[in-house]
């Protein structure tokens, strides 16, 4: 073979194996990304079942849906997810159901955030980055699964066209050395001829 993929028909080898590359490198971004959002999904699914854990919470902020709040910008670091309380705090003022002394309450949490976000955020980071790695590595097994096949073909394809080469290459040389030797015989008819 050659450098590009096959001896005789180096287009086919290039162009095709280009090709299976471009498909394998978009199946493997779209892979990947889906391993990124499910990592996040999870991320923030640990960060809410963390945060419903803090029973303070349900004192203050009693019946909470943290899924309203603590969004994929939200649920990885502390700052977010103060701001994730805070969003919650306001909802619940704008509803009339919240006190001056809950707000204390609140404000205590939140003037000790590294504390008690700390953990958090960082379990939601870890279950996060934990489920995009095992989700990209079985999405990625799935892309080399389905392209592998591609590859093949391609060879496939390059060795058909070197063996029809080849026999037109045979069928070529065949036909010169009948034509050579009927060339032979009628230089001889000529020469007796001429004799």
């Amino acid at each position: 073979g050659g450098v590009l993929g096959g001896g005789v028909a180096p287009g086919v080898g290039l162009f095709g194996t280009f090709a299976v590359n471009k498909f394998t490198s978009a199946l493997a971004a779209s892979a990947i990304e889906l391993a990124t959002e499910e990592g996040i999904k999870t991320g923030i699914q640990v960060v809410i079942g963390k945060m419903n854990e803090i029973s303070i919470f349900e004192i203050v902020l009693t019946g909470v849906d943290w899924s309203r709040y603590i969004t994929e910008s939200y649920y990885s670091t502390v700052g977010g997810l103060i701001k994730a309380v805070t969003n919650a705090v306001n909802s619940y003022k704008e509803a009339g159901n919240f006190s001056d002394g809950k707000m204390d309450v609140v404000r205590g949490i939140l003037s000790n955030g590294e504390k008690t976000f700390g953990p958090v955020a960082e379990a939601g980071k870890d279950a996060a980055a934990a489920t995009t790695k095992s989700v990209k590595t079985a999405k990625l097994s799935e892309v080399a699964t389905q392209t592998t096949p591609l590859y093949s073909a391609i060879t496939y394809s390059v060795l058909a066209i070197i063996i029809i080469v080849l026999i037109m290459v045979i069928i070529y040389l065949i036909l010169r050395r009948r034509r050579k030797k009927k060339m032979k015989k009628k230089l001889q008819y000529i020469k007796l001829l001429e004799e």
